[in-house]
């Protein structure tokens, strides 16, 4: 298993941010820092935390827009001696290449609970329309302010639970590779990420009517979904067919939050798998993640299309795929309701 850095520190608390100058501190960090926010999410909470650090750090700013390859050479070019990324994926996928080659630490503050990268060691930028996944270091810290995200558009957090429940199948493609192509494969890590999609379950009702258990259990399934893939040295434990579907649909030009649409392809996935797809979709629909084309506001063609791009993701990963026609795909979703 993989050697790579954990998280020294994990806040999950309504006004942490307030500390965020003496959790600097305490995780000795001085001089200049870059504060890496979003055009909204800097009126959100980046301004404030560049406020409270002016006192006792130099402080510069960068503006992450699309998540793109050419916004991490723009930051490269700012010294800095740590930075702390304000924001959703895009920013904090920016941020966590540029602190890895160039050896720097990074915080990670996330204002949206949409996705598993909070914590993890993985990025996806954008390159000439297309997105590219990469190998990172994961933060030195994360503060996560549960009043910062609980406020933020439920469709988010309705892709944040969605980017958890697609554990299922990725851990499913997991165990099949291990027994077809004899792929390391770890029990124990298996066990906790499928301990994260049992959270959702249990907590559903928090976190649908976004009370403080809810949202705190939803970003503490994020950030160990993110260290899970720490743990197994790639991003097997929560990365399947359904994200490879995911990828295709990006490819396609889908507009659709990444955790939307990793839940629609793992419901594809479990029908392949022969498992319990419909307990998936029943919860799916009580959480309000888009299950269908329609609900994705997309074509039955784009579906068609993004299945059978598939197979061209991550080729060297040995999924469902692998054992599955294209008409079988087609079928998978045509039963699943999907189209």
């Amino acid at each position: 298993m993989s050697n790579t850095k954990l998280p020294k520190l994990i806040s999950i608390n309504s006004n942490n941010t307030d500390n965020i100058e003496h959790i600097c501190e305490d995780l000795d960090l001085y001089g200049t820092v870059v504060v890496v926010t979003g055009t909204k999410t800097k009126e959100i909470l980046g301004k404030h935390i560049e406020n409270l650090l002016y006192r006792n750090f130099r402080v510069k700013e960068f503006i992450v827009k699309i998540g793109s390859t050419d916004e991490v050479k723009l930051l490269e070019n700012i010294d800095s001696d740590f930075l702390i990324a304000v924001g959703g994926g895009k920013t904090i996928d920016v941020t966590k290449v540029v602190a890895y080659k160039h050896n720097v630490p990074f915080l990670s503050v996330p204002t949206t609970a949409s996705h598993d990268g909070i914590a993890s060691n993985r990025a996806s930028l954008r390159s000439f329309g297309q997105h590219y996944s990469m190998e990172t270091d994961s933060p030195i810290g994360v503060i996560a302010n549960v009043d910062i995200i609980k406020n933020s558009p439920y469709e988010l957090i309705s892709a944040g639970c969605g980017d958890i429940i697609a554990n299922i199948t990725a851990i499913k493609d997991w165990e099949l590779s291990s027994k077809k192509t004899g792929e390391s494969y770890s029990q124990c890590i298996s066990s906790m990420t499928m301990s994260l999609i049992d959270s959702i379950k249990t907590y559903s009702n928090d976190i649908k009517s976004r009370n403080d258990i809810g949202i705190t259990e939803l970003i503490r399934s994020l950030i160990l979904s993110g260290i899970s893939m720490s743990f197994a040295g790639s991003s097997r434990p929560c990365s399947g067919f359904e994200h490879m579907f995911s990828h295709a649909m990006d490819q396609l030009n889908s507009k659709c939050f990444h955790g939307h649409q990793v839940a629609v392809g793992a419901l594809i996935s479990s029908y392949l798998h022969d498992i319990d797809w419909m307990s998936i979709r029943d919860l799916l629909t009580f959480l309000n993640i888009p299950k269908n084309y329609k609900e994705l506001g997309l074509s039955k063609n784009l579906i068609k299309k993004a299945l059978v791009l598939s197979r061209e993701i991550r080729s060297d990963r040995y999924t469902i795929l692998n054992e599955k026609k294209d008409d079988e795909l087609i079928i998978a979703a045509e039963k699943t309701g999907v189209i």
